[in-house]
């Protein structure tokens, strides 16, 4: 009864320590805005000598991509980040969607090495794409002039926002990967919607008047100034 009494105490004690967030931005939009980090230590009467906040990317808890140790150890205390990368091989450059969700981790040692953690407390942060519209948004009918023309060109753009802290979709200068595909509707479709010609001849230039078709032929190309990466064996 007596080692019983003793463990609850010791436990009861070890429960007043602790190191807890108590808010994190469950969203983020870098490049645009901070990450806001309220948290707080309780310690008694012992001393925190080493706290570092760390950021882990989704699937790795092992490789911090951002590690300060010199966040304050008093209560009440608030950490701000711009989301840029100080570990690895991506150091210098912006969280992104593509490690979401991330892991904030903030921890505490009584010694004198931060390899023994004896406080820790975790949050995670979201980085996500909020939408993404195109211009022209709708249908996309392109008609030849006459049958010797060869290409006509039209921009076609991706706007991508991801979501910022109120939740809400916002333009930020984060690169992003996307992944286009086309579909060339049958140009002796019935539908004058598809085709305004209908049935009645063939809109698109064949090959035997210089157009183009087949997979060595290039059917869709980047604007100037824009760093898509278009496939270009994709007819």
């Amino acid at each position: 009864m007596k080692i019983g009494n003793i463990i609850a105490a010791l436990n009861i004690k070890k429960r007043k320590e602790f190191v807890k967030i108590k808010n994190c931005d469950q969203y983020f939009a870098p490049t645009i805005e901070n990450l806001d980090v309220s948290y707080d230590f309780k310690t008694n009467n012992s001393t925190v000598k080493v706290a570092k906040l760390e950021v882990f990317k989704n699937g790795d808890s092992n490789n911090p991509i951002y590690i300060d140790t010199t966040i304050t150890t008093l209560a009440n205390n608030n950490f701000h980040w711009d989301g840029k990368i100080n570990q690895g091989t991506d150091k210098g450059n912006y969280v992104s969607v593509y490690g979401s969700p991330y892991t904030v981790k903030i921890s505490g040692t009584f010694a004198s090495s931060s390899s023994t953690i004896d406080l820790s407390d975790s949050e995670i942060l979201k980085v996500e794409i909020e939408s993404i519209s195109l211009t022209p948004n709708n249908a996309l009918s392109l008609v030849k002039p006459n049958k010797s023309t060869v290409e006509i060109d039209k921009e076609i753009e991706a706007l991508v926002k991801v979501k910022n802290k109120q939740n809400q979709g916002v333009v930020t200068s984060l690169p992003f990967k996307i992944n286009w595909s086309f579909e060339d509707p049958d140009d002796m479709s019935n539908s004058n919607a598809i085709d305004p010609n209908g049935s009645s001849d063939n809109d698109n230039t064949p090959i035997a008047l210089g157009g183009k078709a087949g997979t060595t032929s290039i059917m869709w190309k980047s604007t100037v100034g824009c760093h898509s990466i278009i496939n270009l064996t994709t007819a």
